[in-house]
C-alpha cells in the first residue's frame, strides 16, 4: 500500500545564470535569474505548505546560494 505524503512538489533546476521552477499544485512555470534578486524574487512568489515537498537539482556549485537561501527561509 502507497501513502502519498505529499500532494504538491516543487521543483527547481539550476543553471549557471537561472533557475527554472515547477510549481505541481497549478502546473506553472517560471524562470529566475541565479543571483540574490532572482532567489529573492522567488522567495516572495511561492509559499510552500506542509504537504509540498521542494526538490533541487544540484548543478555544479551554481546551487549553493539558493539552497542555502531555501535552508534559512524555510527550515
Amino acid at each position: 500500500m502507497f501513502i502519498a505524503l505529499y500532494a504538491h512538489f516543487i521543483g527547481i533546476d539550476v543553471s549557471k545564470t537561472k533557475f527554472d521552477v515547477f510549481l505541481s499544485k497549478n502546473s506553472s512555470s517560471f524562470s529566475f535569474s541565479n543571483d540574490i534578486f532572482g532567489i529573492n524574487s522567488l522567495l516572495k512568489s511561492i509559499i510552500p505548505s506542509a504537504d509540498s515537498l521542494g526538490l533541487v537539482d544540484l548543478t555544479g556549485g551554481y546551487d549553493n546560494l539558493l539552497v542555502n537561501k531555501l535552508i534559512s527561509k524555510w527550515i
